[in-house]
């Protein structure tokens, strides 16, 4: 259903703020002309500007669109980095982007009549986890001491029904988000825009995580689902036969710089962050009631600062370290992140003609990003 700005109260709230369309405009960042068209009903804010103009006239989503059935809205999870908690604006932003995403639904090239795979009864317990990730390793024919390929977790999502959506959201460098995961309870299909500036070392362990969410999106509650998805995410991109093999290691080992030497090792080996291999040898241990070795100590992230930074990210890795070019971009989604969405978007946009503005909002990109992707599809 097309959103329509309330416009009776829009006008009063702004009207009596002492908002003129130049001052709104200015206020939010776009020109006169397009306050005028949302005021006049003639168009309606992209989601990041909604957001915007909802926080200048202190106006909630209801109050800025009318009131919306929580059952079929979007469902969202979110998350930062330095494990920061989304703001409401995080949410109104991935919520207005699920809506537009539902538009697209039509032009997938899923089926139409299956719902995606559900786990049964997931639960956070670590044999269970292991035995699931163990299957899931042995069904993609990767072996427990090899890291995890990227495009065949990301050709596991389109099996599920699940659109991986390349983001650029280095902007964002107070906040970054690492990911998003939009499911759309109307349409049974899932949107992961994921961050093409997430640190290479973090990137198999955060798709992970967010192919533990397909799984479970809409069988676990908001505070399970991310602890399963941490446990599943850490399990399969570093199974136990790896942990106890540094656990093995580190219980002769009391000296932090021999430690992560160790940590360092196993990182390398498997495509993963140290601190995730810290996480998963702890788990271990507590897991199989044994002595602990914490090896996730303090300090650990003092330690890795000067390595985190220099670590290339996936976009780097994929595109190298210019800007990538249009046709770039839409090989390597379709090649590489094996993800139908570029197409797809084309498809919607030689249907319902060119629009730049409906881009930028699906992206959450510049203008000129946008309009170069539309000459592109359209």
């Amino acid at each position: 259903m097309e959103r329509k700005l309330n416009l009776e109260l829009v006008r009063q709230t702004a009207e009596k703020a002492g908002y003129s369309f130049t001052k709104l405009a200015r206020e939010v960042g776009v020109s006169t002309e397009s306050v005028s068209k949302w005021l006049n009903g003639q168009a309606v804010p992209r989601p990041g500007k909604a957001v915007k103009l909802g926080r200048i006239l202190d106006l909630n989503y209801e109050q800025l669109f009318g009131p919306r059935s929580r059952s079929s809205e979007p469902q969202i999870a979110f998350r930062l980095t330095r494990n920061r908690e989304p703001s409401e604006e995080h949410r109104d932003r991935a919520r207005e982007m699920g809506r537009m995403y539902e538009q697209l639904v039509p032009h997938l090239p899923f089926n139409r009549f299956h719902a995606p795979t559900r786990l049964k009864s997931p639960l956070v317990d670590y044999s269970y986890i292991g035995d699931l990730c163990h299957q899931l390793r042995k069904d993609m024919g990767i072996a427990s001491d090899e890291p995890m390929p990227l495009p065949t977790l990301f050709e596991h999502f389109s099996g599920l029904q699940a659109v991986v959506v390349p983001v650029f959201w280095n902007h964002r460098k107070a906040d970054a988000e690492l990911a998003a995961h939009i499911y759309s309870p109307s349409t049974k299909t899932t949107w992961i825009p994921f961050n093409m500036d997430t640190k290479l070392w973090d990137a198999r362990f955060w798709v992970c995580h967010e192919l533990a969410h397909v799984y479970t999106f809409d069988v676990l509650n908001e505070e399970e689902s991310e602890k399963f998805a941490d446990a599943f995410a850490g399990t399969l991109v570093f199974p136990e036969s790896q942990a106890r093999a540094a656990y093995d290691e580190l219980t002769h080992i009391r000296v932090k710089s021999q430690k992560l030497n160790v940590l360092n090792r196993y990182a390398a080996k498997m495509f993963v962050s140290p601190v995730c291999v810290a996480k998963q040898i702890d788990r271990y241990a507590m897991a199989r009631e044994l002595s602990p070795v914490q090896a996730e100590y303090d300090g650990l992230y003092p330690a890795l600062v000067k390595a985190t930074k220099a670590e290339k990210t996936i976009g780097a890795e994929l595109f190298g370290d210019d800007e990538p070019s249009v046709s770039h971009l839409l090989d390597v989604t379709g090649n590489i992140l094996k993800s139908p969405f570029f197409q797809t978007l084309s498809d919607y946009l030689k249907e319902n003609g060119g629009n730049p503005a409906f881009i930028q909002g699906l992206l959450d990109c510049s203008l000129s990003d946008a309009k170069a992707l539309n000459s592109e599809l359209a």
